[in-house]
């Protein structure tokens, strides 16, 4: 039984990386590169900030876990606070739809970074 109590926690550890999101690599001009089982996703950077809904004055935060940020981005540096995540697991960052990412920064609730899947392989 102790000989198999290693062989079950290496086994454990090894099933905790699977189907989470990884940073692979960042470059300013291309984008972000991101992993999930195995499969690379070239992504750029799309939009930024907090979902809202309705018109001024009578804006309220949209809660909505799908909801998607309001400012397109203009630059891949807009994007750059998931570089915290460089070579490490991404928390809070989900597929929506087919082709977008999306991480929702935990700290300040309800900010979120859009991420356009331009190619997987």
């Amino acid at each position: 039984m102790k000989k198999l109590l290693p062989l079950f926690l290496i086994l454990a550890s090894c099933n905790q990386a699977k189907d989470q999101w990884v940073l692979q690599s960042y470059d300013r001009n291309k984008g972000y590169i991101f992993v999930r089982n195995g499969v690379e996703y070239e992504t750029t950077c799309l939009a930024t900030g907090r979902p809202t809904l309705g018109a001024p004055p009578n804006q309220t935060a949209d809660t909505n876990p799908d909801a998607l940020p309001p400012d397109i981005a203009h630059d891949e540096t807009d994007c750059g606070d998931v570089l915290l995540y460089l070579h490490k697991p991404v928390p809070s960052l989900r597929q929506v739809g087919g082709s977008i990412l999306v991480f929702t920064e935990v700290e300040e609730k309800n900010y979120k970074l859009e991420f356009e899947i331009k190619h997987a392989k």
